[in-house]
């Protein structure tokens, strides 16, 4: 007994110190931000900043250090190593009890493995999240329920497989969304629905293999779709329908064969197209019919485009269109 009630209190006492292992610091300090949907509005706010001592292993750890303060607006991580922080893998729950006004939170390069609706519970001002450059494999269902003033969400180089298709319902302000550099190879349909006021759109580098006709339907305001670095073949003939305020649509670096000379019938504003280096080898003339504000075609590190498969006339088409640069060239640069 007495030998069982030894190992009991080492137990309890190794316990303690795991438990004990995470610590938190943090000032407030005043630091210039600048929203990434709006660079011209930058301005200086109270910021929380933790320090690069802070350690944060559990997820479930509340912040007992800090004081209530409504004046802090900005929350963020210091950290000046190298790489990945390694001492912090999850964001503080219930932070709304201490900074119930954050407006920008923003937790890059350090090694947060998943977020849960706790990290954000009730903050209700929140306009800027964000959480680039970590290692984060989830997203609860319901993680950003409480988000209602989003402006901008950036993901950007995570580790993202799935996002549920529902995250985003709330986050109907959103006007930039990253989700790029992580690893989605399929996002399903309704994943955008809400984002009717969405401006800038990157899901570069995700490896994504195909769209559906329907995941940009009600994205009638975006303005820049950057899906360059992905495995797409072919795209459905519906999928930028709209579309009608685009003017920006980057499709470079993937494997697309074929275009449907019907695909961009209904982005009369676009300015720019880029389907550099792809694989396609037969494209029509009427592909850009009626876009007359089309400046630049990036065609470049194509296959050679043999007008035995399409009607295609790089001559014919800068005349139609009054298309002052083309970056493509028939005769080289193929694959």
């Amino acid at each position: 007994m007495k030998n069982f009630l030894i190992i009991l209190t080492i137990f309890v006492i190794s316990a303690t110190k795991i438990e004990a292992e995470d610590s938190f610091s943090g000032n407030i300090e005043s630091k210039r931000f600048c929203p990434p949907s709006n660079s011209s509005t930058c301005q200086y706010v109270p910021f929380y900043v933790v320090s690069d001592s802070t350690k944060i292993q559990s997820d479930n750890y509340e912040i007992t250090s800090a004081k209530r303060d409504e004046n802090v607006k900005g929350f963020k991580f210091f950290y000046d190593g190298d790489g990945l922080n390694p001492n912090v893998e999850f964001l503080p729950i219930k932070l709304s009890q201490f900074f119930p006004k954050l407006m920008f939170y923003k937790v890059n390069y350090q090694g947060i493995k998943s977020i849960k609706k706790v990290n954000f519970e009730g903050l209700t001002s929140l306009e800027n999240l964000e959480l680039k450059d970590n290692e984060i494999v989830e997203i609860a269902p319901g993680t950003f329920d409480d988000l209602y003033q989003l402006r901008s969400l950036n993901l950007f180089n995570n580790k993202l497989k799935k996002i549920d298709e529902f995250l985003l319902k709330n986050n109907q302000k959103l006007l930039s969304i990253d989700i790029s550099m992580n690893q989605i190879s399929e996002l399903a349909p309704k994943t955008f629905e809400n984002q009717q006021e969405l401006k800038e759109l990157s899901i570069w580098s995700c490896g994504l293999l195909a769209i559906d006709e329907n995941l940009f339907k009600n994205l009638n305001k975006l303005e820049e779709l950057d899906l360059r670095y992905n495995e797409f073949w072919q795209l459905p003939v519906e999928v930028f329908n709209g579309l009608k305020n685009v003017k920006f649509i980057n499709l470079s670096k993937n494997k697309i064969t074929y275009l449907d000379e019907r695909i961009f019938n209904e982005n009369k504003n676009l300015e720019k197209i880029s389907l550099y280096q792809n694989r396609i080898h037969a494209l029509s003339s009427k592909t850009f019919d009626g876009l007359k504000k089309l400046i630049i075609i990036d065609l470049g590190w194509n296959k050679c485009i043999d007008k035995r498969y399409g009607s295609w006339d790089k001559d014919e088409l800068l005349s139609q269109s009054k298309i002052n640069e083309m970056k493509t060239d028939l005769d080289r640069d193929c694959k």
